[in-house]
């Protein structure tokens, strides 16, 4: 599970902690996937669209005056933050994304049974265009 094999904006690696990322949108999804992966060629075709219903009342959304102005250069802070948030057993955060201001990522902590109960429906495979990564 992610959070236990590398570390990412909101959490720090951790054997046990377990964490999802979620986007808003399709296109934010494609956009975090990308700032990470150099080449095409790096891109699996197993990546699938998925929908996850997460009901508002499990959803806690993460306050502007909760990050220090700097927050998206300051990757210790987001990892402090993200790591307290799983450590509360709280189901879901919302923060923003770095990579598309004004948009949000959803982070579920996994390891919750309320968590494995949300339901998640493929929506399907699609793969990435060529054009995305030039190599």
């Amino acid at each position: 599970m992610g959070g236990e094999l590398a570390d990412g904006r909101w959490h720090t690696r951790r054997p046990g902690r377990r964490i999802v990322y979620l986007s808003e949108h399709p296109a934010l999804c494609l956009l975090e996937i990308l700032v990470h992966v150099p080449s095409y060629d790096l891109l699996p075709d197993t990546y699938q669209l998925l929908s996850v219903n997460v009901p508002d009342g499990a959803i806690h959304k993460l306050a502007e005056s909760e990050l220090p102005s700097n927050w998206e250069h300051d990757l210790a802070t987001t990892q402090q933050i993200g790591n307290s948030w799983l450590e509360k057993s709280q189901e879901a955060l919302l923060v923003p994304s770095v990579v598309a201001p004004l948009s949000l990522n959803c982070l579920l902590n996994s390891r919750l049974e309320e968590v494995k109960r949300l339901h998640t429906q493929v929506v399907g495979r699609f793969p990435f265009g060529r054009r995305l990564l030039k190599t």
